[in-house]
């Protein structure tokens, strides 16, 4: 008999970097990812299809990736940026021969890795690896998530044109690649808000007008949750966005976002719930699973065994060191060993599943109810950040499938086939520094949301006023609203914010602003003449063929 059922769920996205520099930011940002995360989890879905083991996970795969991950010229670079990994191996070699020989093995790891990298991209997956994911999700039991079209933070969007604009231009394109309608979404950075005071809709009214049945929220949401009706519980809030709108107000914005630890909640992460009046889901990620992968104190990927993310050779960029003692610097770690790193990946994965097995059947006893844990995690860090990550996640995998209490399911299956009986409101929210909008909204990013907002009353009006466009006006509408998405993409307000790339991001956003600016006043002024300039923004920043600006009005 199953006692519970456990959900992975893993988040991919890669920010629009195409023609957008190359290093340290810029398109080398997505083909490390692919190299390492993409066709390494596809890998292992092979080996695990091949055994007959479904891998039944809900994976989201972002709008914006997906057009980078399905273009030619990306998959062009993506190419030549492998077989330059494999000559700067080589020449590392040659180093080593003379110099440090001890390095030699995991410099013949590496040139092996590459070079089946290479040829799985080129021969096995043809360069596609869409159409791969679409396999294991045709055949599989794979549930691919949808997202915002660029992962635009669609609580802090000032007009609800622009979040239809998102949601609608992401379930086109998903369709599109699918063949299918997408059932699950992943709200960028979870970011969520409630009717407001001035009844705009909550997300899950826009999530069910377009057909979207489930999503995901952190564990702090869930536990300040509140029964649907509760008079007293959870009032609806006014996201920060008011006091940017507000020309009077120019305080900084008081505390509205409601959340609590509330040990009288009666609301746990074990069940999904029916968010507000809608029919739509939304489960909660589990604490104890996250934190045992998470936390940088004792989560599995700081173990001293692993690669070394952050010490590269310096003619390379290959990291051949393993963590070693944190407490040591860098120049003391001690060289990489694959053969021990994987088995210890091997060996977590069983305490992994015994962890989850102890949590689930705890519940069972307790509650006598059939309960659901949600592991959720971004994808990029199996393999990019944590390298034997990947390798956990299959044995994970193989593990829970032959489980004889735990059901590994995804989300899409759960909801088909689990009674969920309780309706909830859910405060306003993300899984940012706590659960608030503060790390898009911030002294250091305040400066871009009112430019984003004046882009969308903007465009808002200027699409209504052209609704019957055609021919190079359609065309250049089309090509504004391309503009609008990656002008709201919460890469850039994140970047800035942790100061990973501040500079480049401040740069995208500023391009984008002007790109979308610039095609506005041309139709605006009725000037349909296609210059170089406008040539070279449609090459640029070609990306949702099936975009049409009539989605955000």
């Amino acid at each position: 008999m199953k006692t519970g059922s456990f959900i992975f769920v893993l988040h991919s996205h890669v920010p629009y970097v195409r023609k957008s520099g190359k290093w340290p930011h810029g398109e080398e940002m997505l083909f490390e990812i692919i190299a390492e995360t993409y066709i390494p989890l596809l890998n292992t879905f092979e080996n695990l299809y091949r055994d007959k083991i479904y891998p039944r996970i809900s994976l989201g795969l972002t709008p914006i990736l997906l057009e980078q991950l399905n273009d030619p010229y990306m998959q062009h670079e993506f190419v030549k940026y492998i077989k330059e990994r494999i000559k700067a191996a080589h020449i590392d070699r040659q180093i080593f021969k003379e110099s440090q020989t001890e390095a030699l093995d995991v410099n013949e790891f590496y040139i092996n890795w590459y070079q089946n990298i290479l040829n799985d991209y080129e021969n096995k997956y043809k360069r596609n690896l869409i159409s791969a994911f679409k396999f294991y999700q045709d055949n599989a039991g794979l549930d691919i998530l949808t997202s915002a079209a660029t992962h635009g933070y669609l609580p802090l969007l000032s007009k609800d044109s622009a979040i239809w604009g998102q949601l609608k231009t992401g379930i086109k394109q998903y369709k599109k690649l699918f063949d299918r309608e997408p059932t699950g979404i992943w709200l960028p950075e979870c970011g969520y808000r409630p009717l407001t005071q001035e009844n705009r809709l909550g997300i899950e009214s826009f999530l069910e007008e377009v057909g979207l049945k489930y999503f995901f929220t952190d564990s702090h949401v869930i536990e300040a949750a509140v029964k649907n009706g509760d008079v007293n519980g959870i009032p609806p809030t006014l996201s920060q966005v008011t006091y940017l709108n507000s020309q009077t107000n120019t305080s900084k914005p008081s505390r509205n976002i409601v959340l609590r630890n509330s040990p009288e909640s009666n609301f746990s992460t074990f069940h999904p719930y029916t968010v507000a009046d809608s029919n739509v889901y939304v489960f909660g990620r589990d604490k104890a699973t996250g934190m045992q992968v998470w936390s940088a104190e004792w989560g599995y990927p700081g173990d001293f065994v692993y690669r070394e993310f952050h010490k590269k050779a310096s003619t390379s960029g290959i990291q051949y060191w393993k963590i070693s003692n944190k407490k040591q610097g860098m120049k003391y770690k001690e060289l990489y060993s694959p053969s021990e790193a994987f088995s210890k990946a091997k060996e977590q994965a069983n305490h992994f599943v015994t962890l989850v097995k102890d949590h689930l059947t705890s519940y069972h006893d307790q509650s006598n109810k059939h309960g659901v844990l949600v592991s959720s995690y971004d994808t990029e860090l199996f393999g990019h950040w944590w390298f034997e990550g990947v390798s956990w996640l299959e044995n994970v995998i193989r593990a829970l499938t032959t489980d004889s209490q735990i059901e590994l399911v995804s989300a899409r299956e759960f909801i088909a086939t689990q009674p969920i009986t309780s309706e909830v409101q859910i405060p306003e929210s993300s899984w940012g520094n706590g659960g608030q909008h503060s790390t898009w909204l911030n002294a250091d990013t305040e400066y871009i949301w009112p430019q984003i907002h004046e882009a969308e009353s903007r465009f808002e009006q200027i699409a209504g006023k052209n609704i019957t466009a055609t021919g190079i006006k359609k065309k250049l509408l089309n090509q504004a609203a391309r503009e609008i998405l990656l002008l709201q993409s919460s890469d850039w307000p994140f970047l800035i914010t942790t100061v990973q790339a501040r500079d480049y991001a401040t740069e995208r956003f500023r391009e984008h602003l002007s790109r979308f600016n610039l095609i506005c006043d041309l139709v605006d002024n009725d000037d349909l003449s296609l210059s170089e300039d406008l040539q070279d923004i449609f090459d640029k920043d070609n990306i949702f063929k099936q975009i049409d600006f009539r989605d955000f009005i």
